[in-house]
């Protein structure tokens, strides 16, 4: 009895014209091919035609990227212009390259994230596909330019070699929240939350003598833009000014201690719970009896560079006469303390 053999032989993109012979150079299978050392592509190699006549066509195969899994889109619940994004590349080698769309309508409309920024554009370039370290690795990137009170679809492919691109994987979203600025102030001669009206004295203002307010100026500060923001201070009057009198006692930057007269603001301190740093502008950070003017210029008295939290600051205002300020019992001031964050 003659013995039935049946061979069956699996070949990966590989052409045999009719009646030709043919060479396979190399031949380990299993996963379709096998990785060369030192290069995470692999290929099969082919040879068409006769023994002496043949032809190498090159490549046949390169290897195809894995689509990739869903990125992380996080907000810490303060970023109102940013989201932080995180790849996954855990089934790609290290050389794969990933794109990110990014749209806020479901992709009825689509942005690409631009390689030199982090910024949406309308265009993917060949620049705008970057490696897993550098679009952050495990720390992620910030994605910023962003609308507040939006959310974001952010969806990945990936592209390994030449002619190696996949198709966007699954979509992740985000949100950024509304831009916020807290501002409140308080007049208390101890730290503590009081409502209007706002209002401080000096009492008797003996020549010769410097009055510093028993009450102090608090404020309370916050705001989550990356720029931070700025608290200003002016005044309307000039100084104190006696409407009965028809004088004043000018407002000045100076150590009240060495001129005659004068009326100024000197900030006590400024602290936060997070972010800021909250700073004293040094124009009001003197020490001892050096005030800071208050006329109608705004000048900043507080800052913070970048977003914070829990901020709070006070400041006291001092007063020095002497016996060119006629007597009256109506010197007063108007200070106006205003609030902004930057954008």
């Amino acid at each position: 009895m003659k013995a039935k053999f049946k061979f069956l032989l699996f070949l990966s993109f590989l052409a045999f014209p009719a009646g030709g012979q043919y060479k396979l150079d190399g031949y380990n299978f299993g996963g379709g091919g096998s990785n060369e050392v030192g290069s995470s592509n692999y290929y099969l190699q082919s040879r068409v035609g006769g023994i002496n006549d043949g032809m190498m066509a090159g490549l046949a195969f390169e290897r195809q990227a894995n689509v990739p899994k869903s990125p992380t889109v996080y907000n810490d619940g303060s970023y109102y212009n940013q989201l932080k994004i995180t790849l996954d590349s855990s089934s790609n080698p290290s050389d794969t390259k990933f794109a990110i769309a990014v749209s806020k309508d479901n992709f009825l409309t689509t942005k690409y994230v631009n390689y030199a920024d982090n910024t949406l554009g309308d265009t993917l370039a060949m620049t705008s596909y970057r490696s897993y370290s550098d679009w952050g690795g495990s720390n992620g990137f910030m994605l910023v330019g962003l609308d507040a009170g939006t959310t974001y679809v952010v969806k990945v492919k990936a592209m390994q070699g030449k002619y190696s691109e996949t198709q966007y994987g699954p979509a992740a979203s985000g949100s950024t929240v509304i831009s916020a600025l807290t501002f409140d102030i308080d007049v208390a001669e101890t730290d503590s939350e009081t409502g209007s009206p706002y209002q401080i004295s000096l009492g008797d203002l003996i020549p010769g003598s410097i009055y510093s307010s028993n009450q102090k100026v608090w404020v309370d500060f916050e705001t989550n833009t990356s720029n931070g923001g700025n608290v200003y201070i002016y005044g309307t009057n000039g100084g104190l000014f006696s409407v009965t009198a028809n004088a004043s006692i000018g407002t000045t930057t100076a150590d009240l201690s060495v001129i005659s007269n004068g009326f100024g603001v000197q900030a006590v301190n400024a602290t936060q719970t997070s972010g800021g740093p909250f700073n004293i502008s040094s124009l009001y950070n003197g020490g001892g009896e050096v005030v800071g003017l208050t006329d109608n210029v705004v000048r900043t008295i507080f800052s913070s560079s970048g977003a914070i939290s829990g901020g709070r600051a006070s400041f006291v205002v001092k007063a020095k006469s002497d016996n060119s300020i006629p007597a009256a019992n109506d010197y007063s001031e108007t200070l106006v303390v205003v609030a902004s964050a930057n954008y």
